[in-house]
């Protein structure tokens, strides 16, 4: 089970910039008075700050560590000191794990310890914990990310086993045709409820007594509708609709005994996925037909139903 990525910045979190200052002498302070991260091998000085070196190899259990720090442009010393002060304090737990950039939003992953809202902090794509301000110490951060740990496991077990399920899902309906919809993605110039992805799907289940899988995946809902009934208007409404929403949101799955490698294929999630392990699903459910309670929600879903077919007359 791989572990969720926790990015750590180095000053001021790991890093105690205070003891680098204190350890300059008085001529040196007053000439770099205000710019002391540029003097000359300042971060070889430095001393870890309390409970850091602890924290870090306790949480590498649960999580994918990487140090994350910017180095100062004008101080060339300050890259290969923060590789060698890595090395001195954490040794194996950050071998190789250190990345210096002014640009931390590149970094792909689920947290970042950082103390600062500056160089891509504010538009890191994951949690940022606010080192200092949320989070006043090493404890409290420690103890937040080990309950995020819990939940993190119990996710991702949660998540292997719809996986395994749906494949072997996949299998059992493997002679039917299915189609993928993507409701994310379709527009349409008449916005009506007739042209909504979820009563596209469910008129297929409806009307032709196709099964009707939704699937939550990281990119958000897909539906996957099949045609285990064998209807034969299956594939000639399918393809008056890839001519009204295109075959970027509504396409036939194409491969017959994976549902990973059928999802890779479909056009909408090619440049998302390139590998069947890339896959992520969150969970996915067999939807039941519909049961209309009354008769104003009957009358409702009637008038889609005949609005669809309407649009589908107009595609001949």
């Amino acid at each position: 089970m791989n572990k969720p990525i926790l990015y750590i910045d180095m000053d001021n979190v790991l890093v105690n910039f205070q003891s680098g200052i204190a350890a300059l002498d008085t001529e040196t302070r007053e000439t770099y008075r205000g710019n002391y991260d540029e003097v000359p091998n300042i971060f070889s000085k430095m001393k870890p700050i309390k409970g850091a070196v602890e924290a870090v190899h306790t949480l590498a259990e649960h999580y994918d560590i990487y140090a994350l720090s910017t180095a100062p442009w004008n101080n060339p010393t300050a890259w290969s000191d923060k590789v060698l002060w890595i090395q001195k304090y954490f040794g194996t737990v950050l071998y190789k794990r250190l990345i210096l950039s002014h640009h931390k939003n590149l970094n792909k992953g689920e947290f970042l310890i950082d103390d600062r809202l500056k160089n891509g902090v504010e538009t890191f794509e994951g949690e940022h914990l606010h080192f200092g301000v949320d989070y006043k110490n090493w404890q409290e951060i420690t103890d937040y990310l080990l309950d995020k740990a819990v939940v993190y496991k119990a996710q991702k077990k949660k998540e292997e086993k719809s996986h395994i399920e749906l494949n072997s899902l996949w299998l059992e309906y493997q002679e039917y045709e299915k189609v993928f919809i993507y409701p994310n993605g379709i527009q349409h110039k008449e916005e009506t409820s007739a042209n909504c992805p979820h009563n596209l799907a469910r008129y297929l289940q409806d009307k032709l007594h196709c099964s009707l899988l939704e699937i939550s995946t990281k990119r958000g809902l897909l539906y996957c509708v099949i045609n285990d009934k064998k209807s034969e208007n299956f594939e000639k409404i399918i393809l008056k609709w890839q001519k009204m929403y295109s075959k970027l949101f509504i396409d036939f799955a194409e491969n017959k005994y994976s549902f990973d490698c059928s999802l890779i294929k479909f056009s909408k999630f090619k440049q998302i996925y390139t590998k069947p392990q890339e896959v992520k699903i969150t969970t996915f459910n067999k939807s039941r037909p519909y049961v209309c309670e009354n008769l104003m929600s009957r009358w409702a879903r009637d008038r889609i139903y005949e609005t669809i077919e309407k649009n589908l007359e107009q595609m001949e």
